[in-house]
């Protein structure tokens, strides 16, 4: 039996695959692919909070990143700005 090795043309690469840059590059990075410009782009706070791991305040247009999130991210290696790109995108 032969296997035919295959050879995957013109698959996207997702564009966060980098270790974690700062999460404002990251939004930002986020915000530029999406192309809306509609939609104000938020604030970022990181905050040492033990009980959430982000969260929206929709009022004040601003995503609140627990210190522990961003760490968590980093244990990804390559993935971690797209984990952090899927927390933002889940937030807002």
């Amino acid at each position: 039996m032969n296997i035919l090795p295959v050879i995957l043309l013109g698959m996207p690469v997702f564009l966060f695959s980098q270790i974690l840059k700062g999460p404002e590059q990251v939004l930002e990075k986020l915000y530029s692919t999406y192309g809306n410009k509609i939609i104000l782009k938020p604030r970022i706070v990181i905050q040492k909070d033990i009980k959430n791991a982000a969260a929206f305040l929709r009022q004040s247009n601003v995503i609140v990143v627990s210190e522990k999130l961003i760490e968590v991210c980093r244990t990804f290696g390559p993935d971690s700005s797209s984990a952090l790109a899927f927390v933002f995108g889940h937030e807002i």
